[in-house]
């Protein structure tokens, strides 16, 4: 092969290459741009409180396959509703953060609506807004598996030890005997109200932090965007490789020509320019 023919197939593979380098440069754009924003926001998740923030769209939920469990415990006062969805527990479909465990009853009580869990009393206001949290530690008796009024108005709880009673002010609990307390009774929500506490248990269940996770992962896609983010991890060491090769092919090129050029100079031939 003659040197002109050499130079000919040089000058295609440059050619070649520059496309090519071009083509995975637009692929490659959008995974970056994906990756730079989704790696920026995690980068700041404290402060964007994406951990806390909860993603709503039915159909994101419906893709990670968040469906809401089937079983619900309920209670009705005058005012509020109660519920227990997974253990969490919901007063008026709003979730009450950092508050779980087995619901065993809800009474309205001097003013107050109380709210038996199996090792706590949670007392609200008649608004939904918590007053005080008892527990062992308030010399509650544990074991909590309902609450109700007492014949003598009140407030009464029934545990594995038996049933016990207190006054408004609930620093002591004293046995009250079997047959003498109302209990409050579980009751059926409307398909409304059940709906609406389906929707906010779904609301909860996916933070924007993980999606944000999965986008940059991949894994939003399951295995196979995994492998999509493996594809394009390879395509950034392709074009860093191929630009690399370019540059250095470029810079051979240039420091060849001022080569010529000094040459041309010394023996006093004439230079090729372009």
């Amino acid at each position: 092969m003659t040197r002109q023919h050499k130079n000919k197939a040089s000058a295609r593979l440059l050619r070649s290459l520059y496309v090519w380098h071009r083509f995975i440069g637009l692929a490659a754009a959008l995974f970056v741009v994906l990756l730079a924003l989704t790696g920026l926001l995690l980068n700041h998740t404290e402060e964007l409180d994406l951990d806390s923030s909860h993603i709503n769209s039915d159909a994101l939920l419906d893709w990670y396959g968040i469906h809401a469990p089937s079983a619900v415990t309920a209670y009705h006062t005058d005012t509020l509703t109660v519920a227990a969805l997974d253990g969490q527990i919901y007063i008026n479909r709003l979730l009450q953060p950092g508050i779980n465990g087995e619901l065993t009853g809800a009474v309205d009580f001097s003013g107050m609506v109380i709210v038996a869990l199996a090792e706590q009393l949670l007392l609200y206001t008649p608004q939904g807004e918590m007053i005080e949290r008892l527990d062992s530690s308030s010399g509650l008796p544990s074991g909590i598996k309902a609450v109700g009024i007492s014949t003598d108005h009140q407030l009464a709880i029934h545990t594995a030890q038996g049933d016990y009673s207190t006054n408004a002010d609930f620093l002591s609990w004293q046995p009250v005997a079997a047959g003498e307390t109302t209990w409050s009774m579980a009751s059926e929500l409307s398909d409304r109200e059940r709906s609406a506490l389906e929707a906010a248990w779904r609301g909860t269940g996916l933070s924007l932090e993980r999606v944000l996770l999965d986008l940059h992962s991949g894994r939003i896609l399951g295995t196979g965007g995994v492998y999509l983010m493996d594809g394009a991890a390879i395509l950034f060491l392709l074009l860093a490789a191929s630009g690399v090769w370019l540059w250095g092919r470029r810079r051979a090129s240039v420091r060849a020509h001022q080569r010529k050029l000094r040459h041309s100079s010394k023996t006093g031939e004439p230079g090729q320019h372009g």
